[in-house]
Order: C-alpha cells, then structure tokens, then sequence
C-alpha cells in the first residue's frame, strides 16, 4: 500500500503486479543494504505503481523534499560566514548544500551533508570562507535527491570591509621634570591625518654588585661585576597626529624602595614607539635624578 492519496492506481482487479518500494541506491552485500551507495546516490525511496485501465502502464513516484528554506547568515567576518537553511525530507534522506557568489549566478558550493530520513524540518548550516572583504555576497541552500533537485530563496549578507592599515607617525619628547616620586615629560605625535604613535615609557635602575660569574671588568681594579637592570617605572600611551599630552610616570615599588635606601636614586628614561610592523623604535633616553624627602625634625621645648 502507498502511504499517499494522490496517486492515481489501476483497481487492484485489473492489476496483477504488486506496488514494491525500491531505492535510488542498489541493494548488494557490499553496501550493507542502501547504507553505503555507490556512484554518489543518495538512496531516494521510491514506488513502482500502475495506472490505467484497462491499459495498465507502470510508474514511478518518488520521495521529494519540502519546505526548503535558505536560513540567514551569522559570524559574518572580513572573509567568512556561517550561513543556515531548513528542510523537510518528506520521508527520506537528501543531501543538501548551499551555493554562494557575488552574484546570482553564484559560482560556488559548500560540500554537501546527507541529512537523516526524516518528515519534519530538519536544520543544516555552513561555513563559507575565502570570501572578498566589503562584499554583498548571495547565497541559497539546495537538496539534491535520487530523482531531483530543490532550491531554496536568494539571500545576501554583506562581509566585513578590510580596516586600513595602521599609519605610523613621528614621535618627539621633551625634557622631563622630577616632582617627588614621579616625573612628567611632554610628548607628541605628529604626520599626516590618521597616523598615531604608541609610546611606552620605562624608568630603569642599573644595579651593579659582586658575583662570582663574571659579567663585565671595570678598567681600573680589575673587579668582577654583575649588572642587572631592573624597571622601577612604566607608561604607555597613544596619540593621534597633532596631538600633545604631558605623560606622569611615577616609581613602582620597587623603585620607592631603592630612593629611601639610597636616598638619591639615577634613573634612566627611555621612551620608545613601536611601528605597525611592531618594530620598535628609540624616541628619547634622559638620566633623571629621585632624591628622598627630607624627614620633618620636631622641636623639643
């Protein structure tokens, strides 16, 4: 018996063939029963009945999917989006796939993926890449069975423009001026409109002490030296071409530390600016010199 209404059959009095159910795929031991279907088939069921009377003639009518719908796009990026659709198999397996372009004439394909023998919508989505920056790009989901081939509505999303490259400008800093336990330094940025500069400003102490591996000889007492450069200070800022601003980097710790044992501490400023290429690039070095607050000596009377 089919399981629908709109096919006209031969009574089964003037009939003497039954009406078997087949499948686009063969059946041999080798493809574990349709699992496995050579030649790329899907394995669409389908109905062999007759019609006429009293001429009989013998047809075939075939599962056919419905409902096919082209999703929208989503994670749409300078060169990727993952695109959607829905389907109905309407009873059987089908493969579906979506096709893709800067035009309707599309142009591409997704791989296609065997949905589950189903009756109900069944969802599927894809990843396409390789796609131009800035780009109105149109797609449509399609399911191919056995005996056909379905399409679903255009769709368009626009990707993602390209950013433009980073322009560099030429940085300049003044002198610095110590206040305390921090100093401030006025820096700028200047080049053509859209440029900017990314400067970092770093306070370092050189320590030097005896150790047994040998680093360094000073010329005259022949001593063994070990140096160690230790940051006792950081900034970082970014300007824009045109732009001045005047930059407070204060001691960390560690560098609080060393001004109250020494009481008067040298410290090196280095600024530098690192490029688009992210070489980085020397734009001042300053000694400055942090002395200790005098402590406040109360009077005995």
């Amino acid at each position: 018996m089919l399981d629908e209404s709109n096919v006209p059959l031969t009574p089964t009095a003037q009939a003497d063939v039954r009406e078997p159910i087949s499948s686009g795929c063969i059946a041999t031991p080798f493809n574990a029963d349709g699992v496995a279907c050579q030649g790329g088939a899907v394995g669409t069921p389908f109905f062999l009945f007759t019609n006429g009377s009293p001429l009989r003639g013998l047809f075939a009518d075939a599962y056919q999917p419905e409902a096919l719908v082209t999703g929208t796009a989503s994670g749409v990026g300078t060169s990727t989006a993952v695109v959607s659709g829905s389907v109905n198999p309407a009873g059987a397996a089908v493969n579906v796939f979506f096709q893709f372009g800067t035009t309707t004439a599309y142009g591409q394909a997704t791989g296609p993926q065997k949905t589950a023998p189903n009756d109900s919508t069944t969802p599927f989505a894809a990843l396409l890449s390789g796609l131009p920056a800035g780009t109105s790009i149109h797609y449509r989901a399609v399911a191919i069975s056995d005996f056909g081939t379905f399409f679903g509505g255009d769709q368009t999303f626009t990707t993602v423009s390209t950013p433009p490259a980073a322009k560099d400008g030429t940085a300049s800093a003044g002198r610095a001026k110590v206040s305390g336990t921090s100093a401030n330094v006025r820096v700028s940025c200047a080049g053509e409109a859209g440029s900017t500069c990314k400067l970092t400003l770093k306070l370092t102490v050189t320590e030097k002490f005896k150790g047994k591996k040998l680093i360094s000889v000073t010329a005259r007492k022949k001593k063994r030296l070990t140096k160690k450069v230790v940051v006792v200070g950081s900034a970082s800022v970014t300007l824009k071409a045109g732009e001045t601003r005047t930059v407070l980097i204060a001691l960390n710790g560690t560098g609080k530390g060393l001004l109250r044992k020494r009481h008067n501490l040298k410290v090196t400023l280095r600024i530098t600016q690192t490029l688009a290429t992210g070489q980085v690039k020397g734009v001042s070095t300053q000694t400055l010199s942090f002395k200790a607050a005098k402590p406040h000596h109360k009077r005995h009377h």
